[in-house]
């Protein structure tokens, strides 16, 4: 099994539950584990294990918790700047958690109606050009005055492509969100 459905699988099994972000990154660490016991010839060639962000976007309020193991910082495009969302503490990579009693630091920031959020894989940051130089993904999106989620992805899948030459050497994906204003909350 793929490590994106591996994942996805523990996901579903328990976001329903609707526990904290840490016991479910605890859940989804031991579900990893657990599935790598025994790793296929193919895994044991790779890597064994997972880097991965969750992110609990409330419907109500403009506050955003995240967890962050290993995985390249989501992006906030607001008022035309790009801001790498850090985590404070990052936890290992899922399946690492063996080597340390892991301690999941919940970070929270705004996420305001206009603001964009853009999360992305590691292979959009590690896509290089013909000179090896990597796809400034932050620089690009700054570069870019996007009107929707959907107009910014298709400027940087396209921009991406260009950067390597048409062709990736490794699975991408980007995912843009933006908050719209709720309710009451005076904005049409």
């Amino acid at each position: 099994m793929g490590d994106a459905a591996l994942l996805l699988g523990a996901f579903r099994a328990a976001a329903h539950r609707q526990s904290s972000l840490p016991d479910l990154m605890a859940y989804l660490e031991n579900s990893v584990c657990w599935s790598m016991v025994e790793p296929t010839e193919s895994e044991q060639e790779g890597e064994c294990f997972i880097t991965a962000a969750i992110i609990d976007i409330p419907d109500a309020g403009e506050r955003v918790e995240m967890i962050s193991c290993g995985h390249p910082p989501p992006l906030l495009l607001r008022d035309g700047q790009v801001i790498a969302l850090d985590a404070t503490r990052p936890a290992l990579p899922l399946g690492l958690g063996e080597l340390t009693t892991p301690q999941y630091q919940v970070d929270t920031f705004a996420l305001e109606p206009a603001d964009l959020l853009l999360l992305y894989t590691g292979g959009v940051i590690e896509a290089r050009d013909s000179g090896r130089v990597f796809y400034p993904l932050a620089e690009r999106a700054a570069s870019q005055a996007p009107d929707s989620p959907r107009a910014l992805i298709h400027h940087l899948r396209a921009d991406l492509l260009a950067h390597v030459g048409g062709h990736l050497g490794d699975d991408a994906a980007m995912v843009c969100i933006q908050r719209t204003p709720g309710p009451g909350s005076g904005s049409s």
